[in-house]
C-alpha cells in the first residue's frame, strides 16, 4: 500500500472481527516498529504482544470506563508499547536537551509505524493511552527500568468509520507566509 494512501485512509478501529492475526503479520508489524527512527539510534521502544484471552481480560478489568478499550476488547491482539528508560535523549553527561528523556517521542514514532503497517496488512488498530499503568505493567510483568507508554488493539476491522474533519493546511502550517498557494 502506498504510504500516503495508508496515512489518508487509516482510522482508529474500536470493534474487531474475531479472526486471529496471522503470526507473519504480527512479525511484519513488529519489524516496522523496530525500524522506526530514534534518538541517536538508541532504539528504546520495546513491544509486548498479548494474544492470550485471559491476560487481555485481566487488562480489560483495569480499564473500566475507557471507551477506546471497551470496543477494543474484541481485538485478537494487544501490543503494549514500552520504553527502556535513560537511553533516548541522553548524552555522555546525562540529558542532552532540556526535554530530558525522549522515550515518548521515540515510542510515538514506533507507534505510527505499527498503525500504518497494520493498516497496510488489512488490519485495524486503536491506541489506548488512558489506563491503570502500574496494574497493566504488573500484568505483563514489565521489568524495572522500563516504562509502559500505551496499548494498541489490533485486528480485522468490523467496520471502517469515515474520516473525521481535519484542520485546513493554513491552520497547521505557515506555507502561505512564503507565498505558497494552498489548494482549497
Amino acid at each position: 500500500m502506498d504510504v500516503m494512501k495508508a496515512i489518508l485512509t487509516r482510522r482508529s478501529i474500536r470493534k474487531f472481527k474475531p479472526e486471529p492475526i496471522p503470526q507473519d503479520s504480527i512479525i511484519r508489524i513488529l519489524e516496522a516498529a523496530r525500524w522506526a527512527p530514534s534518538w541517536k539510534n538508541s532504539q528504546c521502544p520495546r513491544m509486548v504482544v498479548i494474544t492470550d484471552r485471559k491476560i487481555k481480560e485481566e487488562i480489560g478489568r483495569t480499564l473500566a470506563g475507557n471507551r477506546a478499550f471497551e470496543g477494543a476488547q474484541s481485538a485478537p491482539a494487544l501490543i503494549a508499547v514500552c520504553a527502556k528508560m535513560g537511553e533516548s535523549g541522553y548524552g555522555a553527561n546525562g540529558p542532552a536537551t532540556e526535554k530530558g528523556d525522549w522515550y515518548m517521542f521515540d515510542c510515538g514514532l514506533a507507534v505510527e509505524n505499527i498503525l500504518l503497517s497494520a493498516w497496510s496488512l488489512g488490519l485495524g488498530s486503536v491506541i489506548i493511552g488512558h489506563f491503570d499503568t502500574p496494574a497493566v505493567a504488573r500484568i505483563i510483568d514489565l521489568p524495572e527500568g522500563f516504562a509502559l507508554v500505551n496499548l494498541i488493539a489490533i485486528g480485522v476491522p468490523d467496520k471502517n468509520p469515515e474520516a473525521p474533519p481535519r484542520k485546513a493546511l493554513e491552520q497547521v502550517s505557515n506555507l502561505n507566509k512564503f507565498g505558497v498557494k494552498l489548494e482549497e
